[in-house]
């Protein structure tokens, strides 16, 4: 197997610690943000939308990190409890939910208040934060009420479910971002214990090589 990734992507390490949970040992292949590695043609004959992580298994092109991480944990190392098969409907509804909601608009969020002033990507567009932040409120006040007294999303370990919504936890306490993690304890503490999650802190890059394959 082969995994296409960007260092440091919050997409390609949520794939990269779901590996390392697994036990897998794919071969790592970086590609470089800032170059345009992506949109060359070999590239994307794997994944036609330019993006990391993908994954190549013999005859399969896989893309979607979501899909990825299915795939891995039901196909490549049955029996784990990541991707447990009696909390499947569960783990997968907060897979889905991520991509539907909650990291949907917080990825915005992160792009226009980080990720392009820090890496000079062009000027912040408040009007798209604004928007953003609009859909965003619901969704975390549901992700927090989740929470109350749980330390996972499903059952009483780490699964899919997890890594899908705290992926994006570099990003999330910048004082960049126009609210206040503190004001939701439980989400919080999610993130706070994802930082602390071993497969998840193996898979950090400094941020001087944030995107930069080599």
């Amino acid at each position: 197997m082969k995994l296409y990734i960007v260092p440091g992507a919050p997409n390609a390490r949520k794939v990269q610690a779901v590996v390392k949970h697994l036990g897998l040992n794919p071969e790592i292949i970086q590609k470089d943000f800032f170059t345009g590695d992506m949109k060359k043609e070999d590239y994307l004959a794997i994944n036609p939308n330019a993006k990391t992580p993908a994954l190549v298994d013999g005859a399969l092109k896989l893309w979607e990190s979501e899909a990825i991480n299915i795939y891995l944990a039901s196909e490549k190392a049955r029996n784990n409890t990541v991707f447990d098969s009696d909390q499947r409907p569960d783990i997968m509804r907060w897979q889905f939910w991520s991509v539907s909601h909650y990291n949907r608009w917080l990825g915005d969020i992160v792009w226009e208040r980080i990720v392009k002033p820090v890496y000079n990507l062009g000027e912040c567009n408040d009007d798209v934060v604004t928007y953003a932040m609009e859909f965003f409120k619901p969704f975390i006040h549901v992700l927090e009420n989740h929470l109350n007294g749980r330390e996972y999303m499903v059952g009483t370990q780490w699964t899919l479910a997890d890594y899908s919504i705290a992926f994006m936890e570099p990003f999330i306490r910048s004082e960049l971002l126009p609210f206040n993690l503190s004001d939701y304890p439980n989400v919080q503490g999610l993130y706070d214990r994802m930082s602390n999650n071993p497969y998840w802190e193996a898979t950090a890059v400094p941020p001087e090589k944030m995107g930069r394959a080599g």
